[in-house]
């Protein structure tokens, strides 16, 4: 079963993904940017935080926590986790694990507007809290770099790939749903950074589907409770 999902993010607050060493500009907290210098959402980035959004709703729908293994500790993910012994559950099949690769192509998520719109960054300024006292952390300031939005700003990519034939209705589904419980990416989300909306539009076998074939998909996870 070939899948083909085209997916929107929009953002109603400005985000923050971080870059590490690899930004050439002087702030704590840098973004990722693409070769135009726009912020991009790396495909690893979302496919992360999906795949903890996917894990939840299994244990939801089946009402058990058994329905998915136990990342990212190795000994606890398929195929060694117990409830999985030699096999992989739904999640890992989605999303790959230790010992099996994901079936799936999470692509970067690019800004949609021209470059000619101009780069819509900004430097905050914030300061480390100490949660358990309740209190700012001495000589804790630090700035960061965040993108958009005017007034929401929205990003696309895709996810491509192939699913088995006798299993890829319900979990497609479960992918599907996942994205629709997606709020938020990147960091700083305690401080209302990332809040976002996502959507998306799904192909299988070029042939585009509706929400019947996606309810009828995510029923096959609660009829196996």
């Amino acid at each position: 079963m070939k899948i083909d999902i085209e997916i929107t993010a929009v953002f109603q607050t400005p985000f923050n993904v971080g870059t590490g060493a690899l930004a050439n500009i002087a702030t704590n907290r840098p973004t990722i940017k693409d070769g135009r210098q726009q912020a991009i959402i790396p495909g690893s980035s979302y496919k992360g935080r999906l795949r903890h959004t996917c894990e939840r709703l299994l244990r939801t729908l089946q009402q058990t926590d058994s329905a998915v293994c136990q990342p990212p500790v190795a000994n606890r993910m398929c195929p060694l986790h117990e409830a999985w012994l030699g096999e992989f559950c739904p999640v890992c099949q989605l999303f790959g694990s230790p010992l099996r690769h994901s079936p799936l192509k999470f692509s970067d998520l690019h800004w949609q507007e021209s470059a000619e719109a101009g780069v819509l960054t900004d430097i905050r300024t914030g300061v480390s809290i100490r949660r358990s006292r309740r209190v700012a952390e001495p000589q804790r300031l630090y700035d960061q770099e965040v993108f958009g939005p005017l007034p929401e700003t929205i990003f696309s990519g895709t996810i491509t790939g192939h699913l088995p034939d006798e299993a890829g209705q319900p979990l497609a589904a479960l992918l599907l749903a996942g994205l629709r419980q997606l709020h938020t990416v990147g960091g700083g989300q305690t401080g209302g950074l990332g809040h976002c909306r996502f959507t998306a539009r799904i192909k299988i076998d070029n042939r585009p589907q509706g929400n019947k074939w996606y309810e009828e998909g995510l029923k096959q996870w609660l009829a196996t409770k």
